[in-house]
């Protein structure tokens, strides 16, 4: 699944989100398109994950969950590779999270954290699935 960068500002944000405000400005670019690694529903709300403009592989600067009214989908197709899951911890049934993306992201309860970490294992995985879902809509729709 590939987006393209309408807005990288939190104007587009709705009113309480969690995490980001109105003056938020994210490291995408305006009509760039990126590949989609997961997508989480939380609070009925959709997030993408993206590698932003700075990322480069190295530290911890991966992947980041962005609100999906930054971005225009310009490629809808779903990667083979994806899995579903809910996130266990969710406290009541309106803020249930539910999770697309790779089987490692969806599987693993602290991945994400420890990806944001820069802990070796999931620095090393994410840089292989990277790879493979970059290359995997190379060929037009």
């Amino acid at each position: 699944m590939k987006v393209k960068c309408i807005d990288n500002t939190g104007a587009a944000l709705p009113e309480g989100v969690y995490s980001y405000n109105k003056s938020s400005h994210f490291e995408v670019t305006i009509n760039k398109e990126y590949t989609v690694y997961g997508i989480a529903t939380f609070k009925r709300f959709q997030w993408y994950l993206v590698c932003e403009d700075h990322f480069d592989g190295v530290g911890v600067n991966y992947s980041m969950y962005l609100f999906s009214g930054c971005f225009k989908i310009s490629d809808g197709r779903l990667s083979k590779f994806w899995k579903v899951a809910e996130d266990s911890d969710s406290y009541t049934y309106n803020e249930r999270t539910i999770i697309f993306g790779f089987e490692k992201l969806v599987s693993e309860k602290y991945f994400y954290a420890n990806l944001l970490e820069g802990e070796e294992r999931e620095v090393r995985i994410f840089s292989t699935i990277k790879r493979v879902l970059d290359s995997e809509f190379e060929w037009p729709a």
